[in-house]
């Protein structure tokens, strides 16, 4: 109970408070445990709790400290689960929260391609229409618009393109929304938006950068059997065509939206995978980890929970150890 009094006291929101209800039954189930060891890691979870909320406020203007925690920005939560922590194999959840963004899903039937061929890169876009394509299924065709014909004809007939890359020889079948979801080999993706220290601009906006974290991942899914090629298949385009995220801006706000952190999972394993531009803005850094067969992870947003994730991962995987 004194560390669910230091949580509520600290800075973050209120609405933000809700998502900790998992780790703090964490590290109440921990405590009944009599370890010394856990109660230290415990304490220094509470107080970097409020140390890095202080600091993710104090970086930030009044004006845009209420942007940062408006409700128009994504907050998007994902939970990775190991596949002996399950009695199903890995899971994989996501909670896409964009309050105003295109969640129509779509189905990408498998498809062979004529040697030569060239798959364009569409630039992010979150309101309705996420995509604009006659060659990516019927949701995202033009044909399947609905608005005045003024916004039909702001829209055209395809997304903006910021590249083409080779196409392979055969697409696997996925299904899609706002990111890319599954595909017909069971790999699946969830996605968190997080901060950063370089942030990346689109080729259409004058950067250098082609590809965003949504065709990162239907690119993945494409083109991946496993889940360690769909990672390998999302590192190697970002590094080659130049990684950006969702705000450009500059500033606090494209730093706070400039990486990506997804949980990739197939039928036997689970992955985390780090994203972000580089320093040049052509390129990307990333990385990737297997979350252990009897370990639960979860990646959050929050520019401030940066400070706390290694302590809050190692007290719920002792939590779990021990429940």
């Amino acid at each position: 109970m004194i560390l669910l009094a230091v949580v509520r006291d600290s800075f973050i929101p209120a609405h933000h408070f809700l998502k900790f209800h998992r780790i703090i039954w964490c590290l109440v189930r921990v405590i009944t445990v009599e370890n010394l060891e856990m109660m230290i890691v415990i304490v220094l979870v509470a107080l970097l709790v409020v140390i890095g909320s202080t600091i993710a406020v104090s970086v930030i203007s009044d004006n845009e400290e209420l942007k940062y925690y408006s409700s128009d920005i994504d907050r998007c939560t994902t939970i990775v689960v190991g596949a002996k922590a399950s009695l199903s194999g890995p899971m994989n959840t996501h909670t896409a929260d964009c309050s105003d963004c295109d969640f129509r899903l779509n189905y990408i039937p498998p498809q062979d391609w004529p040697e030569g061929s060239m798959r364009p890169l569409y630039a992010i876009r979150g309101p309705y229409p996420n995509t604009v394509s006659p060659n990516r299924g019927k949701t995202w065709h033009p044909d399947n618009l609905e608005g005045t014909p003024e916004q039909l004809a702001a829209w055209g007939k395809e997304s903006s393109v910021t590249g083409y890359v080779p196409q392979v020889p055969h697409t696997y079948g996925l299904y899609e929304a706002g990111y890319a979801i599954m595909n017909e080999h069971q790999v699946a993706i969830g996605e968190s938006t997080c901060a950063a220290r370089f942030f990346g601009v689109p080729v259409t906006y004058g950067g250098k950068a082609h590809i965003e974290i949504n065709e990162m991942t239907r690119l993945g899914l494409e083109r991946g059997k496993t889940a360690r090629e769909t990672i390998q298949v999302m590192g190697d385009m970002a590094v080659k065509y130049g990684f950006y995220g969702s705000d450009w801006s500059g500033g606090d706000m494209s730093l706070a939206q400039a990486g990506e952190a997804l949980t990739v999972i197939d039928k036997t394993e689970a992955w985390v995978f780090h994203v972000l531009c580089d320093d040049t803005g052509a390129s990307a850094i990333w990385v990737a980890q297997r979350v252990p067969d009897d370990h639960v992870s979860s990646r959050l947003y929050m520019l401030s929970l940066t400070l706390i994730a290694f302590f809050i991962g190692f007290c719920c995987r002792q939590c779990f150890r021990h429940s």
